[in-house]
C-alpha cells in the first residue's frame, strides 16, 4: 500500500462510517470503518453486510480497489470465512470484473455450498455477468430443488419465466453489445411471449426484468407505468418503478413512489427506509430523520440508531443525537464520537470526555490504533479543558498528539497557549506558539496566543503590537476580544480596552457564554 493510500485509510477509519458533510458529522456507509472492525472480527455477518452496502452505494473506483486489496488479505488469513469471499466477489462485480469474481466463487460452486442461498445468488449473478447463460439455466434448475433458495428474489416471479427469459437473452446478447436497442426490445418481448400471450402482471414483470438486465431502463419504466394505467400494478411493480426513476437520476420521482408505498403499507420498514435514504441524498434531512425513526420503531437496529444519531447531530438536535448514539453499536467507534460531541454541545463536556475515554479503551483492546490519532487527542483535551479538569489531564492528550506529529500547528498552539495561560514553562510555550505562527502566519488564533504569551510574560508593548496584528481583520471570537481588552487595559489604552470589552460581551452573549470577568466590576488585571 502506498503512503497516500495508508493515509487515506487511516483518516477514513478514524471516523468509521460517520463521514463529514457540510462540516457536520454525517452518517454515510463508508467501508473503511467496517474494514477496521473486520480485522478484529472477520466472520461478523453484520459488518460484512454493511461492507456490501458501502460498495454498492458509496465506494468510488479508487476506494473499491483499496477495499478489495484489504479484503483479499483478510480472506487469505481466514480461508474459512465464506462471507469474505462473497463480499470480495461483490466488489469485483461492482467494478465490472466478473472474471476476477469467478476466480473466488468457483471454489464455492459445490453442491454443498450451493445449498447456502447467499452463495447460490452470488454464483448466479456472476454467471450472468459472464454471459454464461447455459450454466445459469442449469443453476436455476438446481435452485428450484433447494428449499432454502426457492423463496429468494430470483424465483419470486416464477422459475419458468426466468428459464424462458434467460434462454431468449442468450439469443440477443450480441444486440446489447451492438447497442441495437430495437433488437434487444424485440427479443425481450419474444421472451415474454414464450410464457403466454395474455398481457398479465407476471408477463409484464418478466419483460421488465429482461429489459433491466440489458439496461433498458426507460423501456422497463414504460412497462411498469403501463401496469399502473391499467390498474394492474402491485407493490412489486411500484418498487420497480421507483428503482427505474433512481437509475435515470430522477430521485424526486423515485422518492414520491416510495412515499406512496409507505402510506399504503405503513408497517413495511423497507419502504420508509428508502424514503429516508432518498430524502437524505436530496438534502431533506428532517424528512430523512422522520423516516428512519419510523423504521427504528418498527424494527430497532443498532446501525440505524447510529445513522439517526449522526443526522440529529448535523441538524443540531444534540439531545436526540446523544440518545441515539448511546443506543448504537458500541463496536463502532463513530457512536462514541457522536455521543461525545453531542454531550459537549449540551454543556456536559465531562460526560463527553468520559465517553471518549471508553472509546479509547475499546480501541486499544481491539488494536484499532487508527482511532487513537491526533484529532482524538485534540478533542479529548478540549473536552477536559471545558470540564475544568485538572491541568495535567488537559496537557497529557496534547503531548500525545504532538508525539504523533511534532509539526502539527494546531496541537502546538493549543499546548503552547495552555502553558502560557498558566505561566508554566514559558520558554517551551513560546517555542510551540512560534512554531504554529511560523506554519500559519496569518492565523488569528495563533497570533492571539503569541500576544497572550507576551502579556503573561509582562511584555505589554509586544503584546499590544501582536494583538493589533490580529485586530486588523474581524475575528468574531469572544476570547480574542477578551484578550485584546485585557492587553489594552494593561497598556492603559482605555479607549481600545472599552471597545474590545464591548465586543467580547456581545460575542459571548451571541454564543451563549457566561464570563464573569466581563462584568462591570471586573478586578484589575495583574501580571503574575
Amino acid at each position: 500500500m502506498t503512503p497516500e493510500e495508508q493515509s487515506e485509510a487511516d483518516a477514513l477509519a478514524l471516523y468509521g462510517w460517520a463521514i463529514c458533510q457540510r462540516k457536520s458529522p454525517f452518517l454515510g456507509n463508508s467501508p473503511y470503518g467496517y474494514l477496521a472492525a473486520l480485522r478484529a472480527d472477520p466472520a461478523s455477518e453484520f459488518l460484512l453486510q454493511e461492507v456490501v452496502g458501502s460498495i454498492r452505494n458509496w465506494a468510488t473506483e479508487r476506494q473499491n480497489g483499496f477495499l478489495i486489496r484489504e479484503l483479499l488479505g483478510l480472506s487469505r488469513a481466514h480461508p474459512e470465512a465464506v462471507g469474505l469471499r462473497l463480499v470480495i466477489s461483490n466488489a469485483y462485480l461492482h467494478e465490472s470484473r466478473p472474471d476476477k469474481a469467478w476466480e473466488l466463487l468457483s471454489e464455492l460452486a459445490t453442491p454443498r455450498r450451493l445449498n447456502d442461498a447467499r452463495v447460490f445468488r452470488q454464483v448466479l449473478h456472476c454467471l450472468r455477468a459472464l454471459d454464461n447463460l447455459r450454466e445459469a439455466r442449469r443453476l436455476i434448475g438446481r435452485g428450484n430443488r433447494i428449499p432454502e433458495v426457492q423463496g429468494t428474489f430470483l424465483f419470486q416471479q416464477g422459475s419458468a419465466l426466468h428459464f424462458h427469459a434467460l434462454s431468449q437473452m442468450a439469443g440477443h446478447t450480441q444486440s446489447r453489445r451492438d447497442s441495437n436497442t430495437e433488437r434487444a426490445r424485440e427479443a425481450a418481448l419474444q421472451a415474454v411471449s414464450l410464457c403466454g400471450q395474455i398481457a398479465n402482471y407476471a408477463n409484464a414483470m418478466a419483460l421488465t426484468t429482461v429489459l433491466l438486465a440489458h439496461r433498458e431502463v426507460e423501456g422497463a419504466l414504460h412497462v411498469v407505468q403501463m401496469l399502473e394505467r391499467l390498474e394492474m400494478d402491485q407493490p412489486g411493480s411500484r418498487q420497480l418503478e421507483a428503482e427505474c426513476f433512481s437509475a435515470l437520476g430522477r430521485r424526486k420521482d423515485s422518492l414520491a413512489v416510495w412515499e406512496r408505498l409507505g402510506v399504503s403499507f405503513p408497517f413495511h420498514g423497507e419502504y420508509h427506509l428508502r424514503v429516508g435514504e432518498l430524502s437524505e441524498q436530496l438534502g431533506s434531512l428532517h424528512e430523512a430523520v422522520r423516516a428512519f425513526e419510523l423504521v427504528y420503531r418498527l424494527e430497532p437496529s443498532l446501525a440505524l440508531a447510529l445513522r439517526i444519531a449522526a443526522l440529529h447531530h448535523g441538524l443540531q438536535n444534540y439531545e436526540e443525537a446523544a440518545k441515539f448514539a448511546a443506543l448504537a453499536p458500541r463496536d463502532v467507534l463513530a457512536s462514541y464520537r457522536i455521543e461525545a460531541h453531542a454531550l459537549d454541545r449540551l454543556g456536559q463536556p465531562a460526560k463527553g470526555a468520559k465517553v471518549l475515554q471508553q472509546a479509547a479503551i475499546y480501541a486499544r483492546r481491539h488494536h484499532l490504533a487508527a482511532f487513537l490519532n491526533l484529532p482524538y487527542f485534540m478533542k479529548l483535551a478540549q473536552l477536559r479543558l471545558r470540564a475544568e479538569a485538572s491541568l495535567d489531564t488537559v496537557i497529557s492528550p496534547l503531548e500525545s498528539a504532538l508525539a504523533l506529529n511534532a509539526n502539527h500547528a494546531a496541537a502546538a498552539n493549543f499546548l503552547g497557549f495552555i502553558l502560557a495561560d498558566h505561566n508554566l514553562d514559558l520558554p517551551r510555550a513560546e517555542q510551540l506558539i512560534r512554531q504554529a505562527v511560523g506554519a500559519e502566519p496569518y492565523n488569528s488564533a495563533y497570533l492571539d496566543s503569541l500576544a497572550w504569551l507576551y502579556f503573561r510574560k509582562g511584555a505589554i508593548g509586544q503584546a499590544s503590537e501582536a494583538i493589533e496584528r490580529v485586530m486588523q481583520e474581524p475575528v468574531g471570537d469572544y476570547l480574542i476580544y477578551k484578550h485584546a481588552w485585557q492587553i489594552y487595559l494593561a497598556a492603559d489604552d482605555r479607549e481600545r480596552a472599552s471597545k474590545y470589552r464591548a465586543l467580547a460581551i456581545q460575542t459571548a452573549a451571541d454564543a451563549g457564554i457566561e464570563d464573569h470577568d466581563l462584568q462591570p466590576k471586573t478586578k484589575e488585571i495583574t501580571i503574575e
